[in-house]
């Protein structure tokens, strides 16, 4: 976070060296913060689109048996259900 221009800083202007230090903390803190809260709904958001995914997989690679079944319509529903709980 300190390098060497900081003395050089500090030497030719105090409030200068206080404000970009100030910013720097506070931008350091508020990117912590965030960066939690958004881990915690991307994992949620990845979650929910595992499912949507895992169903349509699961219709793709049944196609034979949803046309031979006639249950084209039970399919669609049902992948239509799960993309509604995903948004």
């Amino acid at each position: 976070m300190f390098g060497i221009k900081d003395p050089i800083l500090f030497t030719i202007n105090h409030t200068l060296f206080l404000i970009s230090v100030s910013s720097v903390v506070l931008i350091s803190v508020i990117v912590f913060i965030f960066s939690k809260l958004y881990r915690k709904y991307y994992a949620l958001l990845r979650h929910e689109e595992a499912g949507v995914y895992s169903t349509l997989v699961e219709i793709v690679s049944g196609a034979y048996t949803v046309k031979v079944l006639n249950a084209e319509q039970t399919a669609r529903d049902d992948y239509e259900k799960s993309q509604m709980k995903a948004k």
